[in-house]
């Protein structure tokens, strides 16, 4: 091999290299690696909490009220880095500033009969990178020399990552980036202090940026008090939320922009606000704001998500009021350059996360409907921070112009909000059993969605999330309730459930939906965990301690230490049960999809069902009273069986075949020219089953068994 690109033709490994997967034309998800393969990443986060709680109770005449507080800051960092990416980074920063020959100063040499010209490198030293200069510098070379270097030459003792600059790991941004962090710099060392967003636009160099402090704070106030055959329960609650990061004004703007209120524009539309966001054909370096004035400078207008043309008449495509590059181009503020962009990035475009403070209004009561019968009724609100991508990634505004048609996370996500309203009725059927009756209703708002965003500024397309999608669910339980009575105690209840919502659809499918036209469309669908129906019956036979026991014994006579002989009476069964639990559910839906190489969904999203589930857990426990000096305590043995029949409940499956064993993929008729093509297909489809044979992620645990001793002191 007489180059470095005929090593990689034939497979070779170089450095920081690692041998593909095992049939790289394998799903993703299903790849094998070979033993001994390193995984070249690394990885290390932190985690800080300030938790303060206080409750304070009073009985004030009829009323019980009960006040509380509660504040909660954690402080986040994480630092994660593809090691054996540095190689590629090291190979394509170093030696970029003499890719060149100077040819104004050719070498001649006439010493043989044919003149040989030859040129030295040029050197550049614009094109020169942070990380070249740094490695000249460590080797003992001239930072500004020439001489070429084998990055491949040197131990691997020789780099570190202080010879980086940010930007350089970053590589462009995207997928490409090899480093990322939050609360660290790019060299892996714990930031302090608050996170500065400025510092982080315009220190390509370092990038530092401070750990992520979110802050939750809450009070409430509760009162319990009777009228006449009334209970009331009523308060509130007030959380405040507040992100402590800084996200995007205008989802539409990196850069700030006029509106029509700050520039003067001749006959401007009635319909066009003050804040309403200009558009113009085109910007260069020496574009003012008095270009506004100019006849066709201007190209439309934008509201929020609305659109409109010069006229101020509403446009249903953005591309309708595009400049001369195509897109529709905002009116930058700032200093441009000579493309009409700014020099760098400014936080001008940025705010602080708005804190969200929700009143959350809590009422229950209930009363007789007769000596035995009782209603009940209650409403409350509840209010849930963000779960998912919220968290500020201020590297991808960095290299947002280069990343169309990425997903970017929304710093700017609310809390979502649930509202549960319970109806309640209790009839007394024996001095031992009752029977409840429950219907339920629960809508859950501002559930994170995903969201297109088309003619944004500086790339024309990206994704984020949003505060739109919304869910329901709606059910009734009916409960049958024994009281322990002859040792036995019975639970037995049947719930009837409908859950349903605009969640749950796949990235890739939502994706498909706005590129086919439909943005805003929502539809409803039963949502992952729909259980139509469950039965529960929970049996605990028990036999009480002391006076109260009444299982079986056994007397014997023996002979105390005064030499009297007295019966004792042994209580074999005396604090020992046995607890039963039986569930019965119907299956939770998925998706069918046509085929493995197609993914269309064949019927609706989550229009099938898996099989019920079936299941008996059986736990069994004695405990025994211990006196230890003066004080008494509680030794528990106690054994746990979980599915006590090992019922093999299938708890997903593979959405072309409807099977927890097999995908179809080795008989589907579209994959068999993929599998033809493998280096060996028979070693493929060997390994394929390798896979279908282990996957056990589709089946519910099996039997279980647990054996435990707790002692209580």
């Amino acid at each position: 091999l007489v180059n470095y690109d005929y090593l990689r033709s034939y497979l070779g490994l170089t450095n920081g290299d690692r041998p593909g997967s095992i049939y790289q034309m394998f799903p993703s998800s299903f790849s094998w690696v070979n033993a001994g393969v390193p995984t070249g990443d690394y990885s290390k986060s932190e985690s800080q909490n300030v938790y303060i709680s206080a409750k304070v109770s009073a009985d004030i005449g009829k009323h019980s009220l009960e006040f509380g507080f509660q504040y909660d800051q954690t402080t986040s960092r994480a630092y994660s880095l593809t090691a054996s990416s540095l190689w590629t980074i090291m190979k394509q920063e170093a030696n970029s500033h003499i890719l060149y020959r100077d040819l104004e100063n050719p070498i001649i040499d006439n010493s043989g009969s044919i003149p040989y010209i030859t040129y030295n490198r040029s050197y550049d030293q614009a094109s020169q990178t942070y990380f070249d200069r740094a490695l000249r510098e460590k080797l003992g070379l001239s930072v500004n020399g020439t001489e070429f270097i084998d990055i491949d030459s040197y131990d691997p003792s020789t780099f570190s990552l202080d010879m980086f600059s940010a930007d350089e790991l970053f590589n462009n941004g995207g997928s490409r980036s090899i480093v990322s962090y939050y609360g660290y710099d790019h060299r892996g060392n714990a930031v302090k202090g608050k996170q500065n967003l400025q510092n982080f636009f315009s220190d390509p160099t370092n990038r530092s940026i401070g750990a992520w402090q979110p802050v939750y704070m809450a009070g409430y106030v509760q009162d319990q008090f009777f009228f006449k055959d009334l209970i009331f329960n009523i308060g509130f609650r007030v959380d405040r939320f507040d992100g402590n990061q800084m996200g995007l004004k205008d989802n539409y703007l990196l850069y700030s922009a006029y509106t029509a209120g700050e520039l003067e524009i001749p006959n401007r539309p009635s319909s066009i606000g003050d804040d309403y966001v200009v558009y113009v054909n085109t910007l260069s370096g020496n574009t003012t704001s008095s270009d506004a004035s100019k006849d066709g400078f201007i190209r439309g207008y934008r509201n929020g998500n609305t659109w409109y043309n010069a006229n101020g008449e509403i446009v249903s495509n953005p591309t309708d009021i595009s400049g001369s590059s195509g897109q529709p181009l905002p009116f930058r503020k700032g200093k441009l350059n000579d493309t009409g962009l700014p020099y760098q990035i400014s936080t001008d475009a940025f705010e602080d996360y708005k804190p969200q403070v929700i009143v959350m209004p809590r009422i229950a009561f209930s009363f007789p409907v007769s000596d035995k019968s009782e209603f009940k009724a209650s409403y409350d609100m509840i209010a849930r921070r963000p779960q998912s991508y919220w968290r500020a990634n201020y590297v991808d505004y960095l290299f947002m112009e280069r990343q169309s048609g990425s997903t970017l996370t929304n710093p700017n996500l609310k809390p979502e909000k649930i509202t549960n309203y319970e109806l309640g009725f209790t009839q007394v059927l024996s001095r031992s059993s009752v029977l409840i009756m429950s219907a339920y209703y629960k809508e859950t708002r501002d559930l994170i969605a995903l969201v297109q965003y088309v003619g944004a500024d500086p790339t024309s397309l990206y994704y984020s999330f949003g505060n739109q999608d919304f869910r329901t669910t709606k059910g009734l339980t009916v409960t049958y309730e024994l009281k322990r009575s002859s040792n036995l105690r019975v639970n037995a209840n049947y719930t009837l459930q409908y859950a349903e919502g605009t969640t749950g659809l796949p990235q890739s499918t939502i994706v498909s939906l706005i590129q086919a036209g439909y943005p805003n469309i929502k539809m409803l669908y039963p949502i992952g965990d729909d259980r139509r129906h469950e039965f529960k019956l929970q049996l605990d036979f028990r036999y009480q301690g002391g006076d109260k026991y009444n299982g079986p014994t056994s007397k014997r006579i023996v002979t105390d230490q005064s030499g009297e002989e007295r019966v004792k009476i042994t209580k074999w069964l005396q604090n020992f049960g046995v607890n039963l639990t039986g569930v019965a559910q119907s299956g939770r839906p998925y998706t069918k999809y046509f085929s493995n190489t197609q993914r269309s969904i064949v019927g609706s999203f989550n229009g099938a069902r898996l099989p019920w589930i079936f299941r008996i857990d059986l736990n069994i426990d004695k405990s025994y009273d211990i006196k230890v000096g003066k004080k008494m305590t509680q030794l528990n043995l106690f054994a746990r069986i979980n599915n006590v029949l090992n019922i093999k409940n299938i708890a997903s499956v593979f959405g072309v075949t409807g099977d927890p064993d097999d995908n179809g993929y080795l008989t589907d008729p579209e994959t068999q020219t993929i599998i033809a093509n493998q280096l060996d297909p028979n070693s493929f489809r060997d390994y394929y089953s390798m896979y279908l044979n282990n996957v056990e992620y589709n089946y519910q645990r099996p039997r279980m068994v647990y054996l435990g001793v707790a002692y209580t002191f």
